[in-house]
C-alpha cells in the first residue's frame, strides 16, 4: 500500500514531451505521530515542497518518476516510506528543465516562509537562506495587507477624512502605477459620488473606495498614496459635491517593511474601484511592472511563478499573460538596441514594396511579395493565390513562360524581435512548421523567405541585416 492517498496531477502532465521538470508538495491529510518521536503529532495540512527534472533533454523526467527521497527531514522520510495512506501529491509548474524548477522551488519556497518558521513543513529552514530573496516577489505580506484594506471601515487601522484642500503634492506623493491617467474612469467615479449627493462616509456609501495612505514614505517624508489616486482625483474636481477624502492610513512603523517592489504589486492588486465603476490592471500596467520591478539587472521575468500571480492577483486570462512577457521581451530589446545607436524601424508600405522590387530585379525567376508577421495564419492562401496568379500570367505572356517555381516572402516583422523569434525558432517556429506542411504535399513550388530588417543603424540608415536566421 502506498503513503499517497490522492493524486492531484494536470492533464498536460502526460505530455511527456512538452517539460523536462516540475514541482511537487505532498501534504498530510490527518494528524499523524511522528515516527521519530511519540510524543510529538504532526498537524494535518504540514506539508514538503520539492523539485524534479533534468538540464540533460535526453533524460526524460516526468510524473511518473517522481522523486521525494531527498528531504532531509526523517520523519517525512518515514512516512513516504511507509504503507500509511497519509499524503495527498500534488503536481504542478511543469518546467522546460531542472534550472527552471529549481529556480520556481526558489520562489515558492519564499512565498511559503511562514509555515517552514513555525514548523507547518517538513523543508529544512535553513534552505530560506540560500534563496535570493532579490529574485522574487513576497506577496505574503502584502496579501495580508491588502485583506485587511479590503474590510473597508473594519479595518485594525480605522480611516480618517481629509479636507479635499489638503490633497495637494506638497503634502502627498501619488504613487503612478499605471501607464497613464484615466480621466474617464476619473470622471464616472465622480458621477458616482455625485449621484449620493456628495456622501463618501465608508458605512453609507459602499461604492466609494478609501485611498491607502503609507505615512512618511513619499519624498521628503511626504505621505504617499499607494492606492486611491482616481478617488482623490475625482473628489478634487470643482464640481464634485464631496468635500473629505476617505483615508485608511498605514502608520511608518508597519509600512516602513514594505519595498518599492511590494507597494507597487498592492497598488495594482488593489486597482479597482466600487461597485458599479470598475478598471482593473489591464497588460499596459502589468506590463510596466514587470519591467521596472521584475525584469530587472538581468533577473528571469517569465516564469511559471510569475506567471501564475499575474493571472490570479491581476485577473488576468493566459491569453493577456502571454502578452505582457511578449511586451517585456520587446521593450526590453527595444532598450537594448538604443544603448547600441540602433533603431527599431516602422516600415511604409511603400518602403516594403521598394524592397520587394530590389528582391524582384535579383531573383527574376522567383514570385516575391510581402507579408506582416502578424497575417502568418494567412500565408498559405497568400502563397497559393500568388502561384495561381502566376501560372495565369504565364499562359497569357508573349511568348508564353513557364510558371515560376520558387517563392520568396518578404517579412515585417512590424518591431518586434518576440515576433520573430516565434517565426524563425528552428524546433516549433511558424516558418519550420509552415514549411514542412508544404512540403509534405510534394509541390514543385519552393517557398523561403526574406527580412526587413529588424533594427538598422541610428546614424547610418538601413546596413546589413542585424540579427541573422540562425540566432
Amino acid at each position: 500500500m502506498s503513503s499517497v492517498f490522492k493524486k492531484i496531477i494536470p492533464k498536460e502532465a502526460y505530455d511527456y514531451s512538452s517539460y523536462n521538470g516540475f514541482l511537487y508538495i505532498y501534504r498530510l491529510i490527518k494528524d499523524v505521530i511522528s515516527p521519530t518521536n511519540p510524543k510529538v503529532i504532526l498537524k494535518k495540512g504540514m506539508w514538503y515542497l520539492g523539485a524534479h527534472g533534468s538540464d540533460k533533454p535526453y533524460i526524460d523526467c516526468n510524473v511518473d518518476d517522481g522523486y521525494a527521497e531527498s528531504c532531509e527531514n526523517e520523519d517525512f522520510r518515514l512516512l513516504y516510506c511507509g504503507t500509511e495512506p497519509v499524503f495527498e501529491l500534488e503536481i504542478f509548474y511543469l518546467c522546460k528543465n531542472w534550472t527552471e524548477a529549481k529556480l520556481e522551488e526558489s520562489r515558492m519556497l519564499v512565498e511559503k516562509r511562514k509555515d517552514i518558521i513555525n514548523g507547518m513543513s517538513f523543508n529544512n529552514i535553513k534552505t530560506l537562506n540560500l534563496i535570493n530573496k532579490n529574485e522574487s516577489l513576497d506577496r505574503e505580506p502584502c496579501k495580508e495587507l491588502i485583506n485587511e484594506v479590503k474590510k473597508r471601515e473594519k479595518n485594525k487601522w480605522g480611516f480618517s477624512y481629509q479636507d479635499k484642500k489638503k490633497y495637494t503634492k506638497t503634502n502627498y506623493e501619488f504613487l503612478q502605477v499605471k501607464d497613464k491617467d484615466d480621466n474617464t474612469h476619473k470622471k464616472d467615479v465622480k458621477n458616482l459620488i455625485n449621484d449620493a449627493n456628495g456622501v463618501v462616509d465608508l458605512d453609507k456609501n459602499p461604492n466609494i473606495e478609501p485611498v491607502l495612505v503609507f505615512e512618511k514614505r513619499g519624498e521628503g517624508g511626504r505621505d504617499l498614496v499607494v492606492n486611491g489616486n482616481v478617488t482623490a482625483g475625482a473628489i478634487k474636481s470643482k464640481d464634485c459635491k464631496a468635500q473629505k477624502v476617505p483615508e485608511i492610513r498605514i502608520p511608518y512603523e508597519e509600512n516602513i517593511k514594505f519595498n518599492e517592489k511590494q507597494y507597487r504589486y498592492i497598488g495594482l492588486t488593489l486597482n479597482r474601484r466600487g461597485k458599479k465603476v470598475r478598471r482593473t490592471t489591464n497588460v499596459d500596467m502589468a506590463t510596466k511592472y514587470v519591467q521596472d520591478h521584475i525584469a530587472t539587472d538581468g533577473a528571469t521575468y517569465n516564469t511559471k511563478y510569475n506567471r501564475t500571480w499575474i493571472k490570479v492577483d491581476w485577473d488576468l486570462s493566459t491569453e493577456q499573460v502571454n502578452q505582457v512577457m511578449t511586451n517585456v521581451k520587446d521593450n526590453l530589446f527595444k532598450e537594448e538596441q538604443t544603448q547600441k545607436n540602433k533603431v527599431l524601424p516602422d516600415y511604409t508600405k511603400e518602403q516594403v514594396n521598394d524592397r520587394c522590387d530590389e528582391l524582384r530585379k535579383i531573383f527574376p525567376n522567383d514570385i516575391i511579395f510581402a507579408a506582416s508577421v502578424g497575417m502568418i495564419d494567412k500565408l498559405p492562401m497568400r502563397i497559393l493565390e500568388a502561384v495561381d496568379k502566376d501560372i495565369i500570367e504565364a499562359e497569357a505572356s508573349i511568348p508564353e513562360r513557364e510558371p515560376k517555381q520558387k517563392v520568396r516572402i518578404v517579412m515585417d516583422w512590424k518591431q518586434s524581435k518576440s515576433n520573430r523569434d516565434k517565426f524563425v525558432n528552428k524546433v516549433d517556429g511558424n516558418w519550420i512548421t509552415l514549411k514542412r506542411l508544404w512540403d509534405n504535399i510534394n509541390s514543385d513550388i519552393t517557398i523561403t523567405y526574406e527580412e526587413m530588417e529588424l533594427t538598422v543603424d541610428d546614424k547610418k540608415g538601413a546596413t546589413e541585416i542585424a540579427l541573422d536566421e540562425d540566432e
